[in-house]
């Protein structure tokens, strides 16, 4: 799994045949990736517009839904894509210079820098809009998005590895992935569920980080349930067993993949 001296270049080599891919099948691209989340944001505010006369927190009710959805298509992103980065690169295995780690690395890369960039345009022209970027708390930001990027990572490796040796997981992995939007307050206020809903809530570590993100966002908004050590807690153990599945297996991995 350690990168060679000259997995560099193959790494730049993988990243640009990602870019190319994306463009070439369009919902990998950054237009697109800017595209999905608004799309989603503008249903989702129409919808509770009618239905309730503010957001839980601010008077925004898209700057409130993009503070949730937003992490959650860069979480669905990165994992999907490392699920599927072994075959996915499995033509490419007859090269010598190009590793496992390779594969993961360069899917990792193209896709975190992508929704990354869609996150700031849009959550930066939101804030520009309603007048709130003064307000944010950009260490309580960064930190939060830091621990998602981790959390991603983690259970994106976790997933690559679980994939490897069970082919199905990857639609395993799609079918989990669908309920998240209902389980990670996208649309509400984890501190607003009553027990025992809430401390079930909280077993979910994009929960946290969602309010943890919204605490920097909103300064009348404290978000003192959220634990980012909890989320880099199961991202470290995610990657870890991740990693060492790999590691265990690489030699099978090599030959069934070549």
């Amino acid at each position: 799994m350690v990168s060679s001296p000259v997995s560099v270049r193959t790494q730049i080599a993988l990243l640009l045949r990602e870019v190319e891919v994306g463009q070439n099948s369009g919902t990998g691209s950054l237009t697109w990736a800017v595209i999905e989340p608004i799309i989603g944001i503008c249903l989702l505010s129409v919808i509770f517009m009618i239905a309730f006369p503010a957001p839980p927190l601010g008077d925004s009710f898209a700057l409130f839904y993009a503070t949730g959805l937003l992490p959650l298509i860069l979480f669905q992103d990165v994992t999907q894509k490392l699920v599927v980065a072994l075959r996915f690169s499995r033509p490419l295995m007859g090269f010598a210079r190009v590793g496992v780690g390779d594969m993961i690395l360069a899917r990792a890369v193209f896709s975190l820098l992508t929704q990354l960039v869609a996150m700031s345009l849009i959550l930066s022209s939101l804030g520009w809009l309603e007048g709130s970027l003064r307000a944010l708390n950009l260490l309580q930001v960064f930190q939060s998005i830091t621990a998602l990027i981790c959390l991603s990572l983690g259970a994106g490796v976790f997933g690559c590895w679980v994939g490897s040796i069970w082919p199905l997981w990857p639609r395993v992995w799609a079918v989990f992935l669908r309920p998240l939007v209902f389980v990670s307050g996208v649309f509400f206020l984890v501190d607003e569920i009553g027990d025992p809903f809430r401390d079930w809530l909280l077993w979910n570590p994009l929960a946290h980080v969602i309010s943890s993100l919204r605490s920097g966002v909103y300064t009348g908004y404290s978000g003192d349930l959220a634990s980012l050590p909890y989320v880099l807690l199961a991202a470290g153990l995610l990657g870890f067993a991740g990693l060492l599945g790999l590691r265990a297996n690489l030699a099978t991995l090599v030959d069934e993949l070549a």
